[in-house]
């Protein structure tokens, strides 16, 4: 993947910048069973183009899938970069018992119309709807925010100013406004986040995810003395040209 390249300040403008991809390594991918293909093979992809080695863990419960999985991505895919385990809640518990350097996991989470009842704790990954009146917009998103950051907000309403409340007021992996999953279909976009979820994929987002960004500056050898205004003794007037050298960041480092 091509360094992309990173913005400077006048004391960095001779320096090159730029955020290098590189793999973490070895990758953990559990995959849930709700969507047994897609959010299996989405991240195995995105996870060996980043040039990472993957141990997936596809779900127990979606079995023809496993059985799929195991049978046809050897014949396409070079053995010595990935494998696939099978099992349930006990072999996953050994699997985490190991080291990897990047967990991908899309947990299952469970909601409930009571808010004190231990399925409100948690996402439901099946067809229920559970319905919780509140008597006010302010209601509801008091309730969104006294829960754990959901991966996915939906607002729907007639008045656009209702669904500019809920979009600025809470926070979420992803939000839509009278719509659905739609935007599912957009790989201009990421999706994950929040507690349903750790990271981020979807086309390159994908890619990103399964990447350490490593910050680089390389400077010119030779031209330290004009960087000579950054060591102390410290004055007004270089204190003043170093704020002003970098610009809005001066505070992160003075």
């Amino acid at each position: 993947m091509k360094d992309e390249p990173g913005s400077t300040n006048l004391f960095t403008k001779l320096d090159s910048v730029f955020i290098r991809k590189e793999p973490f390594g070895l990758v953990l991918i559990i995959a849930p069973w709700n969507y047994p293909v897609n959010l299996t093979l989405v991240p195995l992809v995105g996870a060996l183009a980043a040039g990472n080695c993957v141990v997936l863990k596809p779900s127990e419960i979606s079995q023809g899938t496993e059985k799929v999985l195991v049978e046809v991505l050897p014949q396409y895919l070079d053995q010595s970069c990935f494998a696939v385990v099978l099992g349930g809640p006990q072999e996953t518990g050994q699997l985490l018992e190991h080291k990897f350097d990047y967990i991908f996991f899309a947990p299952t989470v469970l909601v409930d119309v009571q808010e004190t009842e231990p399925v409100m704790q948690e996402e439901i990954f099946g067809p229920i709807l559970p319905i919780v009146n509140v008597r006010s917009v302010d209601e509801a998103i008091e309730f969104i925010n006294r829960q754990e950051k959901p991966l996915a907000l939906y607002a729907f309403s007639n008045s656009s100013q209702v669904v500019n409340q809920m979009l600025e007021r809470t926070s979420s992996g992803s939000f839509a406004g009278n719509d659905g999953f739609l935007y599912v279909s957009l790989l201009s976009v990421p999706l994950g986040g929040g507690h349903s979820g750790m990271g981020r994929y979807h086309g390159k987002f994908t890619f990103d995810t399964f990447s350490h960004h490593r910050t680089c500056l390389l400077a010119p050898s030779g031209l330290e003395k004009l960087k000579e205004i950054r060591y102390p003794p410290y004055t007004d007037w270089n204190q003043q040209l170093l704020r002003w050298g970098m610009g809005s960041n001066s505070c992160t480092l003075l």
